[in-house]
């Protein structure tokens, strides 16, 4: 069905339709993306900042500082 759809398009319309309709369809799930995106962000900053408050109290930075080992 999909063929058959792309063909007639192909066939009735012209190049710089066809290009525009490919336009389109890429843009659409690209502006999809980033309204979710700017939905998101602040959920993300809010989990990130207790992520890091959480584990802070556990190390220092990002590094665990290291420990002598009698060896």
């Amino acid at each position: 069905m999909i063929l058959t759809l792309t063909s007639y398009l192909g066939s009735a319309f012209t190049l710089k339709a066809i290009w525009g309709l490919v336009d389109i369809s890429y843009a659409v799930p690209a502006l999809l993306n980033v309204f979710v995106l700017l939905k998101l962000s602040p959920i993300v900053v809010q989990e990130t900042k207790a992520y890091f408050q959480k584990n802070s109290s556990e190390s220092k930075g990002f590094y665990r500082e290291k420990t002598n080992v009698a060896s």
